[in-house]
């Protein structure tokens, strides 16, 4: 009869678990998003990091919890964490990890990577450019990937970001409804099969020739064609989810207008906590503006306004502000959707009319060092 195996701890599960997971907007698994670059064929030999172990890693926004904030001088409210499998075959085995700009940090890369971070003394590492940059991002999705590590400075091949929408189901029948009218108005026709081989040449992997008559036709210089493309795909992505993020943020706003605290005392007086809730409700709702205010920069709404208006000149001006609005709409959703997380996470279990004041007040603190933390990510490094 054969033993048994060894159960797997609970560390290893949940690494087992990050492992499996696709890229999201918190999750970039760095070794399986280039394993499937590989297979596909599009960039056989790409890499992000230098360091050939950096780029199995698995790097997660993580919001801190009371013990971690010690690992840090001055501790954000949402770090970067960064775990390293020890043996990416046999993910169980245990990672490496570290958060960017805890104190150990750079400890830990000399002894484990052989990364020396000698800020000030001569140029700065690339791999440690790259770990900074993801950390100052607020989100890890694909799209503000491509835009922050797709540069002069730091020169990631952009072949590692290429995405296609046309061959997800759902997204091609989002896709098909949203553009048929402005292909209709563009190419002259609304014939299904037109409207499907013209989604494929712009929304694939690459761009089809039908895409390329179509951008020479508006004039479009050569050079953009694929950082337009790339954000029109990003901005049909974002489209898609604004749905279920305004339904989110309503039941927050919600909440917060019924919510009743308890338990006021010295240390959490009602005046502090009202101060607190006006306070709360002001981030949330401003983040969630901005959000607004970009997405009609380019949503369904916009589009009808460019076709009603029949103007060639309204389309070329809608691609081309395209790559400037979906960025900034891509990190203010993320920093919705962690505001937005966090209070779901936070509030669980609590009754809204009997909320005890000293937790609210933690809460609401924590959120609104959120808005603080990524309103001044420009400014922030580690050395």
């Amino acid at each position: 009869m054969q033993a048994n195996s060894r159960p797997k701890s609970r560390g290893a599960r949940e690494l087992e678990v990050l492992a499996a997971q696709p890229c999201n907007w918190r999750i970039f698994n760095v070794g399986k998003h280039l394993k499937q670059i590989r297979e596909e064929g599009t960039a056989p030999n790409c890499t992000i990091f230098k360091n050939k172990r950096l780029d199995d890693a698995i790097i997660l926004k993580h919001a801190l919890r009371p013990n971690e904030r010690d690992l840090f001088e001055r501790p954000p409210m949402v770090a970067t964490k960064v775990l390293v499998p020890i043996d990416p075959a046999q993910i169980t085995l245990g990672a490496i990890s570290f958060f960017v700009g805890e104190r150990s940090a750079a400890q830990v890369l000399q002894r484990s990577f052989g990364i020396r971070n000698d800020q000030g003394r001569g140029p700065p590492d690339r791999d440690v450019m790259i770990l900074n940059e993801l950390d100052r991002t607020p989100s890890l999705d694909v799209f503000l990937l491509r835009e922050i590590l797709c540069n002069d400075r730091i020169k990631v091949s952009t072949d590692i970001f290429n995405v296609s929408l046309a061959e997800d189901p759902h997204f091609r029948t989002f896709i098909f409804r949203e553009l048929a009218p402005l292909v209709n108005f563009a190419i002259g026709s609304s014939e299904p099969g037109k409207v499907y081989r013209f989604v494929d040449s712009i929304f694939g992997a690459t761009i089809g020739p039908q895409a390329a008559d179509f951008l020479s036709a508006l004039m479009l210089p050569q050079a953009k064609w694929a950082e337009i493309v790339f954000a029109w795909k990003a901005a049909l992505f974002y489209e898609k989810g604004a749905d279920e993020m305004r339904g989110r943020f309503e039941r927050m706003a919600a909440q917060l207008r019924t919510l009743r605290t308890y338990g006021h005392n010295e240390a959490y007086p009602r005046s502090l906590i009202l101060n607190q809730m006006r306070e709360l409700t002001d981030v949330v709702g401003r983040a969630y503006g901005r959000c607004l205010t970009n997405i009609r920069h380019f949503n369904s709404a916009r589009r009808a306004s460019v076709i009603s208006g029949k103007s060639i000149h309204a389309l070329t001006s809608y691609l081309s502000e395209l790559p400037g609005t979906v960025l900034d709409y891509g990190t203010g959703a993320a920093l919705v959707d962690h505001i937005l997380s966090y209070w779901a996470y936070c509030a669980r279990g609590y009754e809204l009319d009997r909320f005890p004041a000293e937790v609210f007040s933690m809460v609401a603190s924590d959120i609104c060092s959120m808005d603080t933390q990524y309103n001044a990510a420009g400014t922030q490094a580690w050395a």
